[in-house]
């Protein structure tokens, strides 16, 4: 009897430890969990795009690859710059995650990303 209660507290506290080890931890930034590289899915123009923690964007689509910059306006919005910031305004999209997914609304469409790996 007391093994069973040992046996339940064990398998319990795996299960606690494994499902907050998926949830962000309240440290992490909208920036943590950008950073790495994504896939669009449900869109008409396949591509990827991949967020660096030096602030470089990369986004290949038709083998092409077109690199940007990007800074954190707020926990929401990035602004992007496809020339050095003190040439260009950058161009600001919002970003949010949802259920383990990336959306950008740029121009007011929204893509959904999902991830395909994290940077190191």
């Amino acid at each position: 009897m007391k093994g069973d209660y040992r046996y339940v507290f064990l398998v319990s506290l795996l299960i606690l430890v494994v499902l907050s080890a998926c949830q962000p931890t309240e440290h992490e930034t909208s920036g943590d969990q950008l950073v790495g590289k994504w896939e669009a899915i449900d869109d008409q123009h396949p591509h990827s795009v991949e967020f660096k923690e030096d602030g470089t964007v990369i986004v290949i689509e038709n083998q092409q690859e077109f690199k940007a910059h990007y800074s954190f306006v707020n926990e929401d919005q990035i602004e992007v710059f496809t020339e050095p910031e003190e040439i260009s305004d950058g161009t600001l999209i919002d970003i949010r995650f949802e259920e383990g997914f990336l959306h950008i609304t740029d121009n007011g469409n929204e893509t959904r990303y999902a991830r395909l790996r994290i940077n190191q």
